[in-house]
């Protein structure tokens, strides 16, 4: 019999099926090779620079040293709710966080769009902000960028997620993620995988009780910087797609912000749909055994 284990993300509460023999299904892991850009595609892009009057009303940008902007912010086309903007965080057509020289722009626009929408909109309660890249992952338009949703409501999902994160009872601060294995730690980060829903999925969070993304120190955003690049830098070396989910603080609640990244390498089908239980074939350890090594190297090289 395979080593089979029934555990729960200690987070989100989803009920997890550990079962490597799962991954010598056939195709368990295969799609199809993405297409190559083409000078074409990017003269009709509408996220490229020469292309703003393609895009809906611009909420702010951040400019370099020659007024060129690196990151802007404006209003989603096709809105999911009333306040919907895509972040495109680099004007260069093909480049993603790991050939970036910095998200530290990046950063900055997100930490003035969410002031900025907390002050115009009070009505507002929680703000998803979320990266899609490649097709399986549900990006539409293959120039890198985030997107950011306000809701004047709290999502039933977030609100047990605060339940277990209001520094009285901190999971992260009680150390409950202690069955992940810990990938690397520095003086203000923990970057670790943990038994989920996805195979392979990162979880980063700051060492001390942090809030949200909008509190983290210039010091904690510049560690937040090397984490992410040095981990979508091997995820490409092995996956096409990928999510990056940061869990920000409802308003005026207490919370312990993180950040979920995994790779978009499975199918759920009938038995996770009926169940609510989702089978994963990549343990925390085998993860590690499996990516560890590059991640250290290209975590250790930014």
């Amino acid at each position: 019999m395979p080593e089979l284990k029934l555990t729960q993300d200690y987070l989100l509460d989803t009920l997890i099926i550990l079962n490597p023999e799962r991954a010598k299904r056939p195709h368990q892991f295969s799609y199809s090779s993405a297409d190559s850009s083409n000078s074409k595609e990017m003269e009709t892009c509408p996220f490229c620079p020469g292309n703003e009057h393609l895009t809906p009303e611009e909420h702010l940008r951040i400019e370099d040293a020659l007024g060129k902007w690196i990151v802007r912010i404006f209003s989603n086309k096709y809105k999911i709710w009333k306040i919907h903007d895509v972040i495109v965080d680099t004007p260069l057509h093909s480049k993603d966080w790991e050939d970036m020289d910095s998200l530290l722009p990046l950063f900055q626009a997100i930490k003035l769009r969410i002031k900025n929408i907390y002050e115009k909109h009070p009505e507002v309660k929680w703000i998803s902000l979320f990266k899609n890249y490649g097709k399986m992952a549900g990006a539409s338009i293959k120039h890198s960028h985030l997107q950011l949703i306000a809701l004047d409501f709290i999502p039933f999902k977030i609100e047990k997620i605060v339940k277990k994160l209001a520094i009285s009872n901190c999971a992260i601060c009680k150390k409950l993620w202690k069955e992940g294995i810990i990938i690397k730690e520095t003086n203000f980060l923990r970057s670790l995988f943990v038994a989920s829903a996805h195979p392979y999925e990162i979880e980063i969070h700051p060492k001390i009780h942090r809030v949200s993304l909008e509190f983290l120190t210039e010091d904690e955003l510049d560690e937040l910087n090397k984490f992410l690049k040095g981990i979508i830098k091997t995820f490409k070396m092995f996956f096409k797609d990928y999510n990056v989910l940061f869990f920000l603080a409802p308003k005026n609640k207490d919370f312990h912000f993180f950040i979920r990244i995994f790779p978009r390498i499975t199918v759920y089908a009938g038995f996770e749909f009926e169940s609510g239980i989702i089978v994963n074939p990549v343990p925390p350890e085998k993860a590690f055994e499996f990516l560890g090594k590059e991640l250290l190297k290209n975590l250790n090289e930014v």
